[in-house]
């Protein structure tokens, strides 16, 4: 059983217990679109009610049933959930609806973003109340749905972590151990922001760079130092976008799903002090584990080498890097990559 709390007195609103979820058994089954639908009806007037907002459910005409949601009565109940929200453009309306389908996080959060009730994913993260990647093949049980509405509606459910040891404390841990065998491949001279995107790629798309013949290509001295420029031009090259981050949630986050972050710190190789960019693919209370280009080892870098006193990076962003698809390319994309080999392909 779970006792859910509907609204919170945040928005002047008394506590009340949805007694629709009390009377719910089976918290490890997955949540259907009708049961979502139910509670967003309920729930939906009073969340708007507390910001001075009348929501009238009954207020559109009903739907032509021969054209949207055949396999439901529209004038039951969820009939007209759906109906209400169909024209209100936050279902989307399809000839089926198909009331027992399991409901996906992903689909929740187009919901919650579309109705102002929560703002997409970033939001979603920052307030910890997702710790796992929404995606449209995560399905809710209905306990973890109980969960995620209440952090929704009561801010003092949500966790606010601040150091690595207490996202440790707390159960957060890293999708990759230490001594998982990571790619990695020395690098040529200042190429470490290439060698990661190459790292990166080989690890999740089982893709590699051919460093030497994109820098040929951009024709960058060995002797010189990547730019910011010449480092965007090479991810067009290798056909990767680039998100950047710059806090230790996000990190801690991206290591806990598995995707490794590039960083950057200084290193001191040979008696001399460099600006470094190394893939973190690892995390423990002390230090992230990276695959260092420069010795061609797997090392641990304490996190003070990186982040400041605040928990943001010292130097540049965070960066997490994905790869676009070979369909997306251009006629002449795919002319200049086959004349020059820049990507290894997995067969």
């Amino acid at each position: 059983m779970s006792t859910i709390y509907a609204y919170t007195p945040e928005y002047g609103a008394q506590w009340v217990i949805d007694t629709f979820w009390r009377n719910t058994q089976h918290l490890h089954k997955e949540l259907t679109r009708k049961e979502f639908i139910q509670t967003l009806a309920q729930r939906y007037p009073q969340y708007k009610k507390d910001r001075g907002v009348t929501v009238q459910m009954d207020k559109h005409p009903l739907l032509d049933n021969t054209q949207y949601f055949t396999d439901v009565t529209l004038d039951s109940d969820i009939g007209r959930a759906l109906n209400f929200f169909a024209q209100e453009w936050i279902i989307s309306k399809k000839s089926k609806f198909y009331p027992d389908a399991p409901f996906t996080q992903q689909h929740f959060f187009i919901v919650m973003d579309k109705l102002r009730v929560l703002f997409w994913k970033s939001n979603c993260v920052y307030h910890k109340i997702c710790e796992k990647e929404i995606t449209a093949n995560t399905k809710f049980t209905k306990g973890t749905y109980y969960t995620y509405i209440s952090k929704i509606l009561d801010k003092s459910l949500r966790k606010y972590y601040r150091t690595p040891q207490e996202y440790r404390n707390h159960g957060y841990r890293p999708h990759l151990g230490p001594q998982f065998q990571f790619p990695i491949k020395q690098q040529s001279l200042n190429a470490c922001y290439f060698f990661s995107v190459r790292n990166i790629l080989k690890y999740k798309y089982g893709i590699g760079v051919y460093v030497n013949n994109t820098d040929q290509y951009l024709g960058r001295s060995k002797t010189s130092l990547t730019t910011t420029a010449i480092q965007d031009r090479f991810d067009q090259i290798a056909h990767v976008q680039k998100e950047y981050k710059t806090d230790v949630n996000s990190l801690i986050t991206a290591l806990q799903q598995g995707d490794p972050v590039a960083i950057s710190y200084m290193l001191t190789h040979r008696g001399k002090t460099y600006a470094h960019v190394a893939t973190a693919y690892s995390f423990d209370k002390q230090w992230v584990w990276v695959a260092e280009t420069v010795s061609n080892r797997r090392v641990h870098v304490p996190y003070s080498e990186f982040l400041s006193w605040s928990w943001k990076t010292k130097f540049r962003p965070f960066r997490l890097f994905y790869y676009q698809p070979k369909y997306t390319r251009t006629q002449s994309e795919k002319q200049r990559e086959s004349q020059h080999n820049f990507l290894a392909w997995e067969r």
